[in-house]
Formats: structure tokens, C-alpha cells, sequence
């Protein structure tokens, strides 16, 4: 009888010391995700140059092989201030440890502002600057156009399999071609110690850098150079950003 008595006890402290205390706060950490679209249908980076499953503006069929990209001053509003999250994260849209960008404990508080740049501002963008991020030599931008780094390495085929255009974002001549994102989430949401971990998705619908306001012709001739053509992308960029919120 002792040993049932006791066998009973145990099993109550145990139950017990499984029940979570709802005065203990639970941490939310956040998290955001990269994804790609090409008119809402996820991009599918291609290994075949003569597939061109996508249209732009233009009228002209197009593959995307490399899609790479910088953001920086990566911030939340919050309280009336702002908070930094990132100063910089380099996106490959063939290597999925860059399209998950962990952020840590998020403090309470209402936030409703999501805000980055794309690319690097003229104060960051600077030849060497990040000579020990991973980024450094694939994004490089050449001093003789004013040095830095790219803002985008987007690249691929378009009419046939050997027709190539590349679309290179930058500072041209030292000309500051990046933007900011400043938009408010679909959800503004709210911390208390007990909402759970928040996710973030950062999408970008590719067509559009081609689309609005500047409908854009895919050459082979290379853009880093041209000054005209740095600032219609840039102008159509306010298109490509959109993002939601999610709470687990």
C-alpha cells in the first residue's frame, strides 16, 4: 500500500513540474525569410538556358540563373523609435542559409514599420568596406565605375538559350542608386510575453524591376555603366518589396 501511495506521489509532482507557470514571460524572437516570385509564382532558378518560363513587361520570355542582392539598415518602428535589427545581409537565391535571417529576442513593445534599404547607401558603400563578409568578392563593384559594391547580381537568358542579359545594380560612378523599403506590415504586432516567436517574409517579385513605372528591354549589352538605366531600375524598385507577418 505504501509503495502505491508513493508511486502516486511521484507521478503528481511530476504532472506538476510539467505544467508551465503563466507568470513566467515566454521570449519572442524573430525571424525573417527571403522569398522570390516572378508574378506571384515562386522563382525557379534555372541549370537550362533554353527553359524561359517568364514574361516581362516587354513582352519578352527570360530565365533567372543568379539572383544575389545586399540590404542593409535592416529596422523595425517601434514606440515611436526605431529599432536595427541588421546592418547588412547578403541574399542568394542558391544558398538557403542566406534566406533565413535570424534576429534574436524581440523586446515588448508594438511594432509596425518594417524599413531597409536595398543595396548599400553612399556612407556604406565603400571599395574594401566588408573585406571579411563572404560577399565581398562576388559582389565587389569595380573602382574604375566608382567602386563599392553591387546591389544586385540578377542574370540569366532571354529569347533563346544563348541570348544573356545581365542586370547589375550599383553606384555607378559613385552615384547612390540604392532605396528604402518603409512599409508598414500586413499585421503590425504587439509583445507581451506571451505572443510566441514572430516570423517575417521579405518577398521579391522579380518581373517587376522590369514592369513599372519604367517597362525595361532586356539587351546583352552590360547596365553598371549606364547611369539612365541605374535610375529606371532604381524608380521601378518600389514595386518589388512586399512582406507579411506570421506568429508561430
Amino acid at each position: 500500500m505504501n509503495k502505491i501511495i508513493l508511486l502516486i506521489s511521484i507521478i503528481a509532482l511530476t504532472l506538476t513540474a510539467c505544467k508551465k507557470d503563466p507568470a513566467i514571460p515566454i521570449p519572442s524572437f524573430l525571424t525573417i525569410h527571403f522569398t522570390h516570385t516572378v508574378d506571384g509564382v515562386p522563382l525557379d532558378l534555372t541549370t537550362n538556358e533554353s527553359e524561359l518560363p517568364y514574361t516581362n513587361g516587354a513582352g519578352q520570355n527570360y530565365n533567372v540563373k543568379t539572383l544575389q542582392y545586399l540590404i542593409s539598415n535592416i529596422s523595425l518602428e517601434t514606440n515611436g523609435s526605431t529599432k536595427t535589427l541588421k546592418d547588412v545581409h547578403f541574399v542568394d537565391g542558391e544558398d538557403a542559409s542566406t534566406l533565413t535571417l535570424d534576429l534574436g529576442e524581440l523586446q515588448n513593445g508594438t511594432y509596425s514599420t518594417l524599413k531597409f534599404n536595398f543595396g548599400l547607401n553612399e556612407e556604406m558603400n565603400i571599395s574594401n568596406a566588408y573585406v571579411n563578409e563572404d560577399f565581398h568578392t562576388t559582389m565587389a563593384w569595380p573602382d574604375m565605375m566608382g567602386g563599392g559594391y553591387h546591389y544586385m547580381i540578377l542574370e540569366g537568358t532571354f529569347n533563346n538559350e544563348t541570348t544573356f542579359y545581365n542586370t547589375h545594380l550599383g553606384g555607378t560612378m559613385g552615384n547612390d542608386y540604392s532605396f528604402q523599403y518603409n512599409e508598414k506590415t500586413e499585421t503590425s504586432f504587439f509583445i507581451d510575453d506571451k505572443n510566441g516567436d514572430i516570423d517575417i517574409t521579405i518577398n521579391m517579385d522579380v518581373n517587376e524591376w522590369y514592369n513599372q513605372p519604367n517597362t525595361i528591354t532586356l539587351t546583352t549589352d552590360g547596365i553598371m555603366g549606364n547611369n539612365d538605366m541605374q535610375m529606371q531600375l532604381n524608380n521601378n524598385g518600389s514595386r518589388v518589396f512586399s512582406n507579411f507577418v506570421v506568429y508561430e
